[in-house]
């Protein structure tokens, strides 16, 4: 790679305005995380919980003939609903954050959401990313 992004043009290389203990990382629900603040990496029992949801704009039901229907007789209109509601998505991360990050960062922003492969990307600290590796990491606990 000669360093320069195929989107956009910039160098890759070039660090400047960008913070160094900042990464990208991609994270399931479910998935076990350390015990360190993701934003500062202090050690932490704290956790700050991360919702995000997803709901169809619109259903086979929902659309067309549906949408008529439910208007004019309320029973249809429960339908729709149930429909969209057993189509929505949502995932939850449960983010260790130590108390003066919780305070400090109110809301935490995902750069990413993926609903299919139920992932969030988050920016992180670094040395969070780095011991959540360390975890996941295939010879961790294995014994000899």
């Amino acid at each position: 790679m000669d360093g320069i992004c195929p989107a956009c043009g910039k160098n890759t290389n070039d660090l400047a305005n960008t913070d160094p203990y900042r990464t990208l990382v991609g994270l399931k629900s479910g998935v076990s995380l350390p015990p360190i603040c993701h934003h500062c990496r202090a050690p932490t029992q704290n956790i700050k919980k991360l919702t995000v949801a997803c709901a169809p704009e619109g259903t086979g039901f929902a659309n067309g003939l549906g949408q008529l229907l439910a208007r004019l007789f309320k029973p249809f209109g429960i339908m729709v609903k149930m429909e969209r509601l057993n189509k929505a998505k949502e995932l939850t991360l449960q983010l260790p954050t130590c108390e003066q990050c919780a305070k400090m960062v109110r809301r935490i922003a995902p750069h990413y959401v993926d609903f299919d492969a139920h992932r969030i990307d988050l920016i992180v600290h670094t040395e969070f990313k780095k011991a959540l590796e360390e975890m996941h990491r295939p010879d961790v606990g294995a014994t000899a």
